[in-house]
Order: structure tokens, then sequence, then C-alpha cells
């Protein structure tokens, strides 16, 4: 690319699986706004802090235990952290123009309010982790969200995400979807509850009220 000072300048950087420790000379490099070093042995992403114009960053597959060494860039749009040793989702209010998060494949137990802010995160996936509920996601706008494989028991923290079209739910310990109601998620199109405890027909019949709901996974189930 060109900066507006008519300069040549690097704005991707890929280093997938290259067993690397330490990306530190990417510093260097401030008008980066891609990286992907996915399947390396980091434990800290604290390069990021020259990265100014970051908007993608792929760090998913290596040893992270902690979000928060990095402040900067604050137009982080879409961050891949999944399959790290993420013991807590840390907090994210200083990328606020984050769109896209995966967090899948992690240790998180609960989400915590490190997202609060984020007013533009459209799609989050906390898939694989060990998260007992879903509070914490009170004021976003959420359109997708993917909590499969978790220890849910239950819906709490989701009454207030109007915008949802995509929730995935599958392989928890679900006994009922109470809190799916059709006037909190008026345009729910995509259900996948297969895999949980739910039990009796009944428990399910209320969906039918759901005006755009066109995909719906249900087997199995009790």
């Amino acid at each position: 690319g060109v900066t507006p000072s008519l300069r040549h300048a690097y704005l991707r950087c890929d280093l997938p699986g290259l067993n690397l420790t330490s990306c530190d000379l990417l510093r260097s490099y401030r008008n980066l706004q891609e990286v992907d070093v996915s399947d390396n042995r980091l434990r800290t992403l604290d390069f990021c802090d020259g990265l100014a114009f970051l908007i993608r960053l792929n760090a998913s597959r290596n040893l992270l235990t902690t979000v928060n060494t990095f402040c900067t860039p604050r137009q982080l749009e879409n961050a891949d952290l999944s399959y790290n040793l993420l013991g807590d989702l840390g907090n994210w209010q200083v990328h606020r123009n984050l769109k896209r998060l995966s967090v899948k494949g992690n240790f998180l137990e609960q989400i915590g309010t490190g997202l609060q802010l984020c007013e533009y995160l459209t799609m989050l996936d906390v898939s694989c982790n060990n998260l007992q509920d879903l509070r914490g996601l009170e004021g976003l706008h959420l359109v997708e969200l993917y909590a499969s494989a978790n220890s849910l028991t239950g819906l709490e923290g989701i009454a207030g995400l109007v915008d949802l079209q995509v929730l995935a739910l599958a392989d928890n310990q679900l006994t009922d979807l109470s809190e799916l109601r059709v006037e909190r998620h008026p345009i729910l199109m995509r259900l996948d509850v297969r895999h949980n405890l739910l039990a009796h027909h009944q428990r399910v019949e209320p969906l039918a009220g759901f005006p755009h709901l066109k995909d719906l996974y249900l087997s199995p189930n009790p």
C-alpha cells in the first residue's frame, strides 16, 4: 500500500505455523492492517501495541492466557483468539470498533463485562468453553451467537439481544427454552439446540410463534 505521505508500506503479514515465540519485529511495520500469527507458540500480543491501523488479527492456536496485554489498535474489527489458554474474556473496552470475535476452544467459565462497550460487535463465538451462563451480553447488538459445547443449563443473559438472527446452543445441558421469546428475539432465523436435555415437545412448542425461524435443529434430544 501507499501511506498519506506517498511512501510504500506493508499492509498484510501472514506468519502461520512457524513455532514463533515472539513477534516484536512487527512493531516497526506500523501500517499493517491484517496479521495472521495463528498456530504458533505466542504467549502475548503486546507487539500489537505498535500496529495502530490493524483491522484483522488471527492469533488462534497459540499459548495466550490473557488478552489484556495490548491496548491498541483501536480500529480492530475482527479478532480470532480461538484455541488458546484463555481463562477469562478480558477487557475489550478500548476496541470499541470490534465487529467479530472468536474465543472458541478456550477455558472460559464466564463472559464477564469486558464486551459491554463494543456496540458494533455482531458476531461472538464462545463455543467449546466451560460457560455456565451467558450473562455479560447486555447492551450488545449481536446478530450471531455461537455457544455450543459449553455447560449451559439456562439462557439467562440473552433477553436483550433483539437483533439476534443465529443462535447455536448444541451440546449443552438445556432443559427448556423459556428465555427465547418472540418479543425479545423477533428476527431469529436459525436455532441449533441439538444434544441437549429437552425432554418434552411442550418445551419447543413456543418456537412456532417465531415468524422468521427457518432453520431449526432439535435432534437428538430426549
